[in-house]
């Protein structure tokens, strides 16, 4: 049986992966913020992807903290997300400005916002399927620009 030295030790070392695994975790939810601030300057309307909402309610509040000029849309499965908002927001023709959408994979099919001109999965998804229905919402016949973005 192993002395309390040694179970206080491996138990110590634990917990401190854990917080480092967190802050990493942290570090890269800013950088994908940032990245998505740094794309609002370039395109008016940005979709943005992940399969956990918790990682976009996250980015959302980071978003929202850093630039109050940046209208930010949650829209996931959940009928009290903001879906309406990003369908009336990103739909053709649409005249908002400085939106970022983000989207869970329950928007990944079936819709269309075509307006938006760039695209950022937050995520890697494991099926290549559901990387081209996420670019498939805005990469559309009639879309309004000449190419898309998708990072």
């Amino acid at each position: 049986m192993p002395d309390d030295a040694v179970i206080i030790g491996t138990t110590a070392a634990v917990g401190s992966s854990s917080s480092t695994s967190r802050l990493r975790s942290r570090d890269s939810l800013k950088r994908k913020a940032t990245l998505l601030l740094q794309l609002i300057d370039e395109q008016s309307l940005i979709l943005a992807f992940d399969s956990r909402p918790i990682s976009l309610a996250q980015i959302r509040s980071i978003l929202q903290k850093r630039d109050s000029t940046v209208e930010v849309v949650f829209a996931t499965g959940d009928p009290a997300s903001e879906r309406g908002s990003a369908l009336e927001t990103f739909a053709l023709g649409s005249s908002k400005k400085r939106v970022i959408g983000l989207c869970s994979d329950s928007l990944s099919e079936g819709v269309n916002f075509q307006q938006a001109g760039a695209l950022v999965h937050l995520d890697m998804p494991s099926v290549v399927r559901v990387a081209e229905q996420r670019v498939g919402r805005i990469d559309r016949l009639d879309s309004p620009h000449p190419a898309i973005e998708a990072w």
